[in-house]
């Protein structure tokens, strides 16, 4: 891990390094475009040695001309470090499902209280105020029992829908969504864009050869925070650039394109310019608010 920390703090020095050079458009951009996005980018020990640290940089700098030009944002980049191995996804989905279970018991001891005190209060209620507080213990049993529905309805369908993604997902999906739950236990991390860069190992793509299916080079969840790209050897840096912004665009609202001059057409096309369509546009614009700083 101590050579990875090196290595991103050496793409953190050429990063700071390339964005302190003076042009006249370059100040011009950063006097009118004051807002920012956070994010974040991680690299694994694999990762960070399949590409040049130029090509690193010029990553960088397509996917902020991108964002300035398109959205009049600029995004703040933290370089940080991510195993190789992606977080068990079941043993998350777990942790994820605990805090529920546990404020459903507390909620049922509560109700369980109140209908004792309703009882005996109902037995001997005579005076105005014991009736004012009879009145007030059947109010709280009754936002105990609302709160309560409320809580095991999420209960059931945050379980039914782990247990559905964990059946019906593959390996890239599992870790993507084992990404997100991670990041995201710090409630700081919501409001920030998470980028896993990570290299596939050669078992996977064996497998997926095997089953005839392409191998995917990137997966977000829609309307999520998080997405994983797999820098593969074969994308040049300006594809894998386009890759980034393609699963970003998931992460803001953007569906898939059929215009295949579009980041969010669903294969890689050869061309140097990177742009969405209109419809990705103002979805990924929409996006953007909540993380707009």
């Amino acid at each position: 891990m101590t050579n990875l920390t090196d290595k991103l703090k050496e793409v953190e020095s050429k990063w700071n390094e390339k964005s302190s050079e003076f042009s006249l458009g370059k100040f011009i951009t950063q006097r009118i475009l004051r807002r920012t996005v956070p994010v974040n980018i991680y690299f694994t020990e694999e990762s960070i040695q399949t590409r040049p640290l130029e090509e690193i940089i010029s990553v960088l700098d397509i996917m902020q001309k991108t964002f300035q030009k398109d959205f009049r944002v600029t995004p703040q980049y933290k370089f940080r470090c991510m195993d190789s191995t992606a977080p068990s996804l079941y043993d998350l989905m777990d942790e994820e499902v605990k805090p529920i279970k546990d404020e459903v018991k507390e909620l049922e001891k509560k109700r369980e209280a109140w209908y004792k005190e309703v009882e005996e209060l109902t037995k001997s209620t005579k005076t105005y105020k014991q009736k004012l507080k009879l009145t007030l213990v059947l109010k709280k049993l009754s936002t105990a029992n609302a709160s309560l529905k409320i809580q095991k309805n999420k209960l059931m369908i945050t379980e039914c829908t782990n247990k559905l993604l964990g059946f019906v997902s593959g390996p890239t999906e599992k870790a993507v969504r084992a990404h997100n739950i991670s990041l995201n236990k710090n409630s700081k991390n919501k409001k920030q864009i998470h980028i896993v860069i990570y290299e596939q190992n050669e078992e996977y793509k064996k497998i997926r050869s095997a089953m005839g299916e392409p191998i995917t080079v990137g997966a977000a969840l829609m309307n999520g925070n998080c997405c994983t790209v797999n820098d593969s050897k074969s994308l040049d840096y300006q594809e894998l650039a386009k890759t980034i912004m393609h699963e970003i665009g998931h992460l803001l609202g953007a569906y898939h394109s059929d215009d295949k001059k579009s980041a969010m057409y669903p294969a890689i096309q050869p061309s140097t310019n990177i742009k969405w369509d209109l419809t990705s546009r103002y979805s990924i614009f929409k996006g953007l608010q909540k993380y707009i700083q």
